[in-house]
């Protein structure tokens, strides 16, 4: 009887690790590709392992402390033995490192899922964009999932034809004019459904409601529009941007002043100084200049 409560303890203790998440040190990339860049593809590296059974992620504020506290820089980490030795101290089962090359226009990212305990290299996994950082998203998300061999992701609906994230569906009461900016723990912000379901990541800098299908996002003091998916349709190159209405978004460019369409086409030219007003009326622009001058452009 003693043997079996034995047994059977221990059985109970095998099931209850097997069900704890696998912690995860993920590393900011290195490469020669811009900090932007590798913003972006750690913050949907770390999207992807949340929202994946069986994984969580370390913090970052975490794995910062204890680089400084051991004088390392995230960039400086270039080898696999002092990532294994920070993700011990981190008390991380698994570190994730990405290597960026930008490559005519597009990008080659290199993941590797390195076990700490053993110090060997669990999984790896390698892509490239087609379109640069307009399918940088959905490259990292599929490449990652692909890697880690994601059966399924929290908040995943059961009939779902995606086997892990790429891209991730969107629950069906999650459309676009549910979707609501939100600031996350990290101080970025995502955008939420009206259920509080995390549908694009906490990443941005700033973010605004979605308007006729886009919303204006910020990073690293640039604004841009994304889609529902997370889709960057417009790149980030302004310095300030308004919602669109009637197919037309009020953007500003080194101090000067116009609108685009919605393919980022300038249909009013970023070379005014200022204005004292603007509307518009069906197809058109209206605006007065501060040089009192009456303009109209046709759309």
């Amino acid at each position: 009887m003693q043997k079996f409560i034995i047994t059977s303890i221990i059985a109970l203790f095998s099931l209850a690790a097997m069900a704890q998440d696998r912690k995860v040190a993920v590393f900011e990339p290195a490469g020669s590709a811009d900090n932007s860049v590798k913003e972006i593809i750690r913050e949907e590296i770390s999207y992807v392992i949340v929202n994946s059974v069986g994984y969580t992620v370390l913090e970052r504020h975490m794995i910062n402390k204890v680089l400084e506290e051991n004088r390392f820089q995230a960039s400086g980490l270039v080898n696999d033995t002092q990532v294994v030795e920070m993700g011990r101290l981190m008390g991380a089962n698994l570190a994730l490192m990405t290597n960026v090359t930008p490559i005519n226009g597009n990008f080659h990212i290199s993941c590797k899922l390195i076990d700490v305990q053993t110090g060997r290299i669990d999984k790896q996994n390698t892509t490239q964009t087609q379109r640069g950082t307009g399918d940088l998203t959905d490259a990292v998300r599929k490449t990652v999932g692909d890697m880690l061999g994601v059966a399924t992701v929290r908040h995943e609906t059961p009939q779902s034809p995606y086997p892990s994230v790429m891209p991730q569906p969107m629950p069906a009461q999650a459309t676009v004019q549910a979707l609501t900016p939100k600031r996350g723990a990290n101080g970025k912000f995502g955008f939420v459904s009206e259920n509080g379901i995390v549908v694009i990541p906490y990443k941005y800098d700033d973010a605004v409601n979605f308007s006729e299908g886009l919303a204006v996002v910020q990073l690293n003091g640039k604004c841009g529009f994304i889609d529902e998916t997370d889709k960057v349709v417009i790149p980030f190159q302004y310095d300030s941007a308004g919602g669109f209405s009637n197919g037309l978004a009020e953007v500003t460019l080194n101090g000067k002043w116009g609108y685009i369409d919605k393919t980022g086409i300038a249909v009013v030219p970023i070379e005014y100084v200022n204005k004292e007003s603007a509307r518009i009326e069906g197809n058109k622009v209206i605006f007065s200049l501060i040089k009192a001058k009456i303009v109209e452009e046709d759309t």
